[in-house]
């Protein structure tokens, strides 16, 4: 307690304040009773989310080197890792790592006169004294605020002087007071054990605090209680305090737990927290406790464990049933306990027969469904290992389980193959089977469609055969999401909806909803967008009813992407950022990248190409760290549309080529189409009219294959587009008419006001010039409302043009002007070369030689550097008629 309450005096400083504002972080270490914890509790103190790259503590110190702020971090009651046995090394590291960033400074305080890692850690100089003592007065002062009845005693200074004026012995022997010990026999029990303890462990600042807690221990009424000693081990067990409802269960073999609890509370072993719900025990007094006084093998840290492997089985629960949320209620408030005694019972390895290894299992399903992580399931397999146990197995399928959800998708497939084989041995079909229906469902994650479909295909025989419908229909599901990955919409839909007719009638809400959304995906990839908002929405709200976040995240995620394909920006990004923000706390990599791809999508619409480029990136780092090959490859044609927005045509080829060659390998054929479909609108760009022709009829082709009507009509538009650009007037009419028919029908409103402004530029170019306004300035006004920036640019650009061809040069001029800001803002080389030709021909009709120069200058060289010769072309010859002073229109 002394040295806490130093430092907290010291970070409340007023000038520590002023350096450090509010980044003066307090961790408190005496509940890292392993690296791993003592590393989680370093990243709640920093909130930060749960790790997107698997490596929490590369998280944290990406984290603070990053920051541009001074951080300082009271790392309080640091003896717990740091006296871990076996991991002082790796404790040393992660404080040698910590001290190594420039912007950040720490404040330990432990126990002992050891500086850890003084070869790594530049400790400051001079260094600090070790907290030995306080001065008299307020020693005195500490004692008297606890036990005032002793004010006037005057062998009260003997006494604080004898103990040093130790802050934690003062605090103690101070409560000790206060339960009715006289200052008198303090002072004489004091003096008796010093002598004695002294002689065996020497007399340094450890050994007063231990001083201090024998005393306690052996006071009158700690001897008389024959449970108090053994209750205080107990509690010692327990970092996270012990639950004052729990223990009548953990103490049934000692009736009168009571009457020992309120001799630890007088004798100031143990304190109850602010709201009297828990039963805390101070590091330094827990940490003696388990030294001197540990919970040996016997009836009383059998029942602790027997009342926490209880507790564990309540693990067992998934969302949908009753009591899954009141479960995970009672399970989180427990979580540092119950890996304490999970941690205990494995390291003893003597404890196999109490069913630790269920109890790990349990608990691991816990941990699936909420906060996935591995620490403990990781010993159990290694203990079941070493026991040969036959929980080997089980312990096994729910690390692959877990190791499945961190998307760590090869060391999952591994581990569950194993688990497979020792269920075989055991003659257990179910476990084998269960284990093969989750590889079926990694080998579809990783793009293996034929091996998981087989596998899939097996195991829903083997429970067939078993008369295991439940698993069945799991299995069934998992065979519809492996076609509909495959773009087999139609294909996937029959088994999705025979499953959960399935779910339904077995009682099974989770399976039901997880249908339902595959199935909401379904009508999203065919752009029934109505009715894939609405399916999502309703899985959604299942899932919140089952307190299934996972799920819940999920359908946000696609009704983010539905949104966005209507325009709905605001809302999208909401959607999806939630939904990031979720996946990124459960851990879920592959799941937090696709909310990446989808926000740099919508950062693409909004024109925004260098902030899409940069999230575009990091998902596909992510992805490829998952090993997700289609989501790799989704990113890689995004990036190559955006270059083609950017009019870096040949680059952009060369990376749709790749992505394609990416979604042809892995059996991607929406991925592929897509791509396709891409390059024929670079090749239109490019003016090779006739190989973008071919390769837009072909996507088309495959689109319509594929059942997805969005394609067909983004195919068509872009055909009318390179058609106008032919001037074939009528085919490109009839072309654009049917995409903007298609894109009506599904409600996709960016579409359908692009092919009303092709239809403008059809008319204007047959000098239909009050019909082309009305429909580019109707395009214009949609574009605006869906802050489409591009489609607004592109509609003033052709305004300005029916402007100067009607000799109305001024208005011709703002208009053009206004297209080219944004067009420049945007960094589009075609839209700012198109504007610079026509403002060119203004300047020169209107016999501003030197500056129409200038523009077709600038002009040809874009026009050059994108690949459009022809244009180039243009510019030169306009170029020629400004020199010769020639003013005609």
């Amino acid at each position: 307690m002394g040295k806490t309450s130093v430092a907290i005096k010291v970070v409340h400083d007023p000038r520590v304040i002023e350096k450090f504002g509010k980044n003066r972080l307090w961790v408190a270490c005496e509940q890292a009773t392993s690296v791993p914890l003592l590393i989680e509790l370093l990243a709640k103190v920093l909130e930060l989310p749960t790790s997107r790259s698997g490596d929490r503590f590369n998280d944290i110190i990406t984290f603070l080197e990053s920051c541009d702020v001074l951080v300082l971090l009271l790392l309080d009651n640091f003896e717990t890792p740091w006296d871990i046995e076996g991991q002082r090394s790796n404790v040393g590291d992660v404080l040698a790592r910590l001290a190594s960033i420039p912007s950040v400074s720490f404040i330990l305080t432990m126990r002992g006169s050891q500086h850890p890692y003084e070869e790594l850690v530049d400790w400051s100089l001079p260094r600090l004294p070790l907290l030995t003592q306080l001065d008299l007065g307020p020693a005195e002062e500490a004692f008297l605020r606890i036990s005032p009845q002793s004010a006037g005693d005057v062998e009260l200074p003997t006494l604080l002087r004898e103990l040093d004026c130790m802050p934690l012995a003062i605090t103690l022997m101070a409560k000790l007071a206060s339960a009715g010990e006289t200052v008198h026999q303090l002072l004489s029990q004091w003096r008796t054990e010093r002598t004695e303890i002294l002689g065996q462990v020497g007399g340094d600042r450890r050994t007063s605090i231990e001083v201090s807690i024998k005393l306690s221990l052996d006071s009158r009424a700690v001897k008389a209680n024959e449970d108090a000693i053994i209750l205080l081990g107990i509690f010692s067990m327990l970092p996270g305090g012990a639950a004052v409802s729990r223990l009548p269960y953990m103490c049934p073999s000692m009736p009168k737990w009571n009457s020992a609890l309120r001799v630890l509370l007088n004798a100031a072993l143990v304190h109850r927290s602010a709201d009297r719900s828990f039963i805390q025990v101070l590091s330094p007094i827990r940490s003696y406790a388990m030294l001197h006084h540990p919970l040996e093998e016997g009836p009383q840290l059998r029942d602790l464990r027997v009342c926490y492997y209880e507790l564990a089985k309540k693990g067992k629960s998934q969302p949908g049933d009753p009591d899954f949320l009141t479960n995970v209620k009672e399970l989180s408030a427990e979580e540092t306990n119950m890996e304490a005694i999970l941690f205990d019972a494995l390291r003893r390895k003597g404890d196999v027969e109490l069913n630790v290894l269920q109890a790990s299992q349990d608990y691991s399903n816990y941990l699936y469904w909420t906060q996935p992580r591995t620490d403990v399931i990781e010993m159990a397999v290694q203990v079941a290992r070493d026991s040969q146990s036959g929980e080997l197995a089980g312990c096994l399928q729910y690390l692959g389980l877990i190791l499945g959800m961190l998307a760590q998708h090869d060391a999952a497939g591994t581990i569950l193959k194993e688990a497979q084989v020792e269920y075989a041995n055991l003659g257990n079909r179910s476990g084998a089977a269960n284990c093969l229906r989750l590889l079926g469902d990694i080998l579809r994650v990783q793009t293996e469609y034929v091996a998981a479909e087989t596998a899939l295909k097996k195991a829903q025989e083997e429970f067939i055969s078993l008369g295991d419908p439940l698993n069945a229909a799991y299995c069934l599901r998992s065979l519809g999401d492996t076609l509909r990955i495959q773009s087999q919409y139609e294909a996937a839909r029959t088994p999705l909806e025979e499953a959960q007719s399935e779910f339904i009638r077995l009682g099974n809400p989770l399976g039901a909803a997880y249908c339902l959304r595959s199935l909401g995906e379904i009508l999203m990839m065919q752009s029934r967008y109505d009715a894939a908002l609405t399916t999502l929405k309703e899985a959604q709200a299942e899932f919140v009813s089952l307190g299934h976040r996972l799920g819940v995240a999920e359908c946000l995620r696609s009704i983010g992407d539905v949104l966005i394909a209507q325009a709905q920006y605001d809302a999208a990004q909401t959607a999806v950022k939630e939904a990031h923000a979720e996946f990124i706390s459960l851990g879920n990599r592959m799941c937090a990248a696709h909310c990446l791809s989808s926000l740099a999508q919508l950062l693409m619409l909004q024109a925004q190409y260098d902030a899409a480029q940069t999230v575009l990136k990091e998902a596909r780092a992510d992805y490829i760290g998952v090993g997700d090959r289609v989501g790799a490859a989704t990113c890689l044609t995004l990036l190559g549309q955006i270059l083609g927005m950017q009019t870096q045509y040949d680059a952009a080829q060369k990376i749709l080529k790749e992505a394609q060659a990416e979604c042809t390998s892995i059996g991607d054929r929406l991925g592929a189409t897509q791509c396709l479909c891409a390059l024929g609108e670079i090749m239109m760009w490019q003016t090779q009219y006739d190989a973008a022709c071919t390769a837009l009829k072909a996507a088309q082709r495959e689109y319509i294959s594929l059942g997805n009507d969005l394609g067909v009509a983004d195919c068509l538009c872009t055909l009318g587009e390179s058609l106008i650009m032919q001037g074939q007037y009528e085919e490109a009419r009839s072309a654009v008419k049917e995409a903007q028919t298609r894109y009506i029908n599904l409600g996709v409103r960016l579409g359908a006001a692009e092919c009303l402004r092709l239809s403008g530029d059809i008319l204007w170019m047959e000098k239909h010039y009050d019909e082309a306004r009305i429909s580019l300035k109707e395009a214009q006004g949609e574009f605006t409302i869906l802050e489409y920036r591009s489609g607004i640019a592109k509609c003033l650009r052709s305004l300005g043009r029916i402007l100067q061809v009607e000799m109305q040069y001024d208005a011709a001029w703002d208009t053009l002007t206004e297209a080219n800001t944004i067009f420049v803002a945007m960094e589009d080389r075609f839209g700012t070369a198109d504007c610079l030709f026509t403002l060119g021909r203004i300047s020169r009709i209107q016999g501003r030689f030197d500056e129409a120069i200038k523009q077709f200058e600038e002009a040809q060289k874009l026009y050059s550097i994108i690949g459009r010769t022809s244009d180039a072309q243009l510019c030169s010859e306009e170029s020629s008629l400004a020199s010769a002073g020639d003013t005609s229109a």
